[in-house]
């Protein structure tokens, strides 16, 4: 998967989700509506027999009707869609059924209510800005703006309706106020919505191809792995099994890879430790990262650390070898400090975060240099000098200094240091 058909495998995803989550959406407001309405049906029939008990001189048939139809159309929805029943156009009849039977309900209760007294006129209103309100806000659950702008618009012809039937026309205003303060709402739900999914959908595409911490690291916009290449400065680690070809060779296939095994586990589990990525495993060897794709300030301390740890785990491990007659192990490390650049490289269907530029290059010519130098850990000047600055000079106590060395392509000779023995 290159770039370009990652952006579309993830927003086919992302579309797919959002649809699903819409039918799920459309069925759960189906149900609450024919839930909901049922008591209406109940209320309004009694209303219908005994008015008096409520506050109004009569009920004409139309309100237990009205209420009867409205929930008859609800349940007729939630069965269809219980049933699998969906279509684009559910998102249109639906939202256009509810605000013309809300409209139809609270007009002909209005004109009920004028017989009543003024506690029985606020009712109506009260209940009528709160159905127009749930008309708003159900656009929002479907996930889309373009539900949520339509539902508002519907809700706000509905409510304005009371304007032409009632004089109270302040109240009406803050009905409306309302009303848009509800579908913006809607709107915003929406678009927290579809960040999430897209995010999460994002996040599970990606884990097929990359590891989980480099996902994590990129926060809320996975996507960036693969279109923003990064320039940061971090501190590169290079690891060498020495021998391990001539090891292989008196080795059967399983014995040889679980002694790889074994040792790759151990350089991975110090570096995870001091808070690095293993960036890729080079068949004997390993190519570490500190400070990338998690920046961290104190990375070419954290590198030198976990070369430490390394080197006390080969040396513990030597001596389990020792005791069973098997050869010692011996390890080349370099740690260097610059700029690299992050990002994802590949195509078809493989996908890798790597780190590239000249400090990685340079990281691999000063493992090679380990050997020359007899020693298992050389760490460049450039990483001494940031340790210095960050935690002083007595921090430097650890290293010896081991001159400098020509690197190949580079102008500059490289000053480098050794390790000492703890």
């Amino acid at each position: 998967m290159g770039r370009a058909s990652a952006h579309a495998d993830i927003a086919a995803s992302v579309d797919r989700t959002l649809r699903v989550e819409a039918r799920r959406a459309e069925l759960m407001l189906a149900s609450v509506r024919t839930i909901a309405l049922f008591p209406v049906v109940l209320l309004n029939s009694v209303l219908y027999f005994f008015p008096a008990e409520a506050g109004f001189a009569h009920v004409n048939v139309w309100l237990p009707l009205l209420a009867f139809v409205w929930f008859s159309a609800a349940a007729v929805f939630a069965i269809a869609l219980r049933r699998g029943f969906y279509r684009p156009w559910v998102t249109t009849v639906i939202p256009v059924t509810d605000a013309l039977l809300i409209f139809a309900t609270f007009t002909n209760a209005w004109r009920l209510a004028l017989d009543g007294d003024a506690e029985v006129r606020r009712g109506v209103v009260i209940v009528w800005a709160i159905c127009a309100a749930l008309l708003a806000a159900s656009g929002g659950l479907r996930l889309t703006r373009k539900s949520a702008i339509f539902t508002t618009v519907l809700a706000f012809v509905s409510y304005l309706g009371m304007i032409a039937v009632t004089t109270h026309i302040v109240w009406t205003f803050y009905g409306l106020n309302m009303l848009i303060s509800v579908g913006a709402l809607g709107m915003w739900m929406v678009s927290i919505m579809r960040r999430a999914i897209r995010s999460e959908v994002s996040k599970v595409t990606l884990q097929r191809f990359l590891p989980d911490r480099v996902i994590e690291a990129a926060g809320t916009n996975p996507l960036a792995l693969l279109t923003e290449p990064r320039s940061i400065d971090a501190t590169i680690m290079m690891t060498d099994l020495r021998g391990f070809t001539t090891m292989a060779e008196k080795m059967s296939p399983t014995e040889a890879f679980a002694l790889l095994n074994e040792v790759q586990g151990t350089f991975a589990r110090a570096v995870k430790d001091q808070g690095g990525t293993v960036d890729k495993f080079l068949g004997d060897g390993m190519l570490a990262v500190f400070g990338a794709p998690e920046a961290l300030e104190d990375h070419a301390a954290r590198a030198v650390e976990a070369s430490i740890n390394i080197r006390r785990e080969i040396a513990a491990l030597n001596i389990v070898r020792e005791k069973a007659s098997l050869p010692a192990l011996k390890i080349g490390v370099a740690v260097h400090s610059g700029p690299v650049v992050t990002g994802c490289l590949g195509s078809g269907s493989r996908l890798e975060f790597t780190v590239i530029g000249d400090t990685v290059n340079t990281a691999s010519r000063l493992e090679s240099a380990t050997k020359d130098k007899g020693t298992d850990v050389l760490v460049s000047g450039e990483t001494t000098r940031r340790i210095a600055e960050q935690a002083g000079e007595q921090e430097l106590a650890i290293f010896e200094p081991l001159g400098d060395i020509p690197i190949r392509g580079r102008k500059e000779p490289l000053v480098i240091n050794g390790l000492k023995t703890r």
